[in-house]
């Protein structure tokens, strides 16, 4: 084809494409010869200046025909076609244009047709969601083993210690903490695993008294609630139990001073 591109230079530093602008100009005002119109022709020269919706449309194709060969749309960084069209800046274009809201609805209908992932981090973030959400359907639960990684090594542990440090951090969307929250995510382990503990301290209060709990008491639910409840005195005695935890288990009667000590 003929459209030059942007910025495109001859090795000599000829530029060709303001050459090619100042062809069309000449024709309009009638200074150029039949001669020259004829030659021009000759090389299917397009005298009037493209429109956009049509000039998107040659550019998508480029990434359609990308598609077509490779069933997905993760072009290599700087990626050019074998005609030289910077395939990569087209893409990072039509992401920026979706943020602002500036692509049109057919462009965003024809580039979901070849799932075209307007938002590369989002993408990444789902990829680590599904395979967590796929382990929560076969075990119940997204207590991941220590480095667990999937079948196919996906790093999924550091996925979840990722997801972790980000809400404490205020960087989950409401709609990612929400699909999480979704499959009984922990966003906080330590705090998960005192609530558990706290719960079960509270059933067993209403049928028990806090002075014949000892140090080696497993409930029937296998927790060992004993060595729980000594380890809050403990950390009561060195100053390390929070004051709100200490209160809320006072609230349910636990009386430290009549907690069992070996």
């Amino acid at each position: 084809n003929i459209t030059v591109p942007i910025h495109y230079k001859e090795d000599d530093g000829f530029n060709l494409r303001n050459w090619t602008k100042a062809q069309r100009f000449l024709k309009k005002d009638n200074k150029l010869t039949k001669d020259q119109i004829d030659k021009l022709n000759s090389l299917g020269f397009i005298w009037e200046r493209e429109s956009f919706d049509s000039k998107w449309n040659r550019d998508y194709q480029n990434l359609k025909k990308f598609y077509d060969k490779h069933s997905h749309t993760n072009i290599p960084y700087a990626y050019k076609t074998p005609d030289d069209f910077n395939l990569s800046a087209w893409i990072a274009t039509q992401r920026n244009l979706f943020r602002k809201g500036k692509l049109k609805d057919y462009q965003i209908n024809k580039l979901k047709e070849i799932n075209f992932i307007f938002d590369k981090f989002d993408a990444l973030w789902n990829e680590g969601f599904n395979y967590l959400e796929e382990y929560y359907k076969n075990h119940a639960n997204t207590n991941l083993p220590a480095k667990y990684i999937t079948s196919d090594n996906f790093k999924l542990y550091d996925w979840v210690a990722t997801q972790r440090i980000k809400y404490k951090k205020q960087q989950l969307s409401t709609e990612q903490i929400n699909k999480l929250e979704g499959i009984n995510f922990i966003f906080d382990p330590m705090e998960y695993l005192w609530q558990l503990g706290f719960n079960e301290l509270k059933n067993y209060l209403k049928n028990h008294s806090i002075k014949d709990l000892r140090t080696k008491y497993v409930s029937e639910s296998n927790y060992r609630l004993g060595g729980w409840v000594q380890e809050q005195k403990k950390k009561k005695i060195d100053g390390n139990l929070d004051k709100d935890k200490e209160q809320l288990l006072e609230k349910i009667g636990l009386d430290f001073d009549k907690v069992f000590v070996k």
